[in-house]
């Protein structure tokens, strides 16, 4: 049994960590300039929460 492509990501201090993000500020600008230049994939903010990065693959787009 094959298992389903995952689309998205949960962005947690391990992953911050292991990019080199220390601070939080410095996250808030990557999450901006994802979301305003990268294209395909968006931004789900969660308050109080890990922030989940999404990817929109063009067989999820309807025609």
């Amino acid at each position: 049994m094959s298992k389903p492509i995952k689309t998205y990501l949960e962005l947690t201090i391990k992953e911050w960590d292991s990019a080199g993000i220390n601070d939080r500020s410095k996250r808030t600008r990557v999450l901006k300039n994802i979301d305003k230049y990268v294209k395909d994939y968006w931004v789900e903010r969660r308050p109080g929460r890990t922030v989940v990065l999404h990817h929109e693959s063009k067989s999820n787009e309807m025609k």
